[in-house]
């Protein structure tokens, strides 16, 4: 549990579930009562209400140039698909957001608590299983390459083709033939194209 020691509940459980695995972990008491344990450690308090600092000039009134360039915000917080701060979104550059996913990626204390929590053994049946995954997207890919192929050669997906050639060389195609103008329609797609024509519109 040392990895686990300075993380909370939720943290562990959000990192385990990155790697699609929380569900193969289960905590004892002692375990849950360490994690959900409240940290001791004050944490700075942000006034809710400080002044805002202006920066574009739509929001009316003048702009400090010094103050806006010195403005340092907390990208902690989630930039995407959370609640972002209005002051913050006026600001954030795509510096801000380069800095945001440096944090985000560097994913060693993840790496640490998923040593922690499971056992070498899982990850190698991880392991497996995702190599099983690919194989079995490449067969489906192949599969869907061959289809596409008889299907542009005229064969349906029972193996029968869309013509057959007879002993004497003679080709037969299957053909639906319009009983009022007897316009032939071959193909696939030949009841499609029967009930579509002018005749029977």
């Amino acid at each position: 549990m040392s990895a686990a020691e300075t993380t909370s509940y939720y943290d562990v459980i959000g990192t385990l579930s990155s790697f699609e695995c929380s569900q193969e972990v289960t905590f004892n008491q002692e375990e849950l009562t360490e994690l959900t344990k409240e940290s001791t450690e004050d944490k700075p308090q942000v006034k809710a209400n400080s002044e805002r600092i202006k920066v574009h000039s739509y929001l009316g009134g003048k702009i400090d140039t010094k103050e806006a360039s010195q403005a340092n915000y907390d990208l902690g917080h989630t930039l995407l698909g959370g609640y972002v701060p209005q002051h913050q979104l006026e600001c954030l550059s795509s510096i801000d957001f380069a800095h945001y996913f440096n944090r985000t990626l560097d994913c060693e204390d993840a790496l640490k608590i998923y040593e922690t929590f499971l056992p070498a053994g899982s990850r190698q049946c991880m392991l497996l299983s995702t190599q099983h995954d690919i194989e079995a997207k490449v067969k489906a890919k192949a599969q869907a390459k061959l289809e596409k192929k008889q299907k542009a050669s005229g064969v349906d997906s029972n193996g029968n083709q869309d013509e057959r050639v007879l002993p004497d060389g003679k080709i037969v195609r299957k053909v639906i033939v319009c009983r009022r103008c007897n316009r032939k329609f071959r193909g696939s797609d030949r009841m499609k194209q029967l009930k579509r024509h002018e005749c029977t519109k």
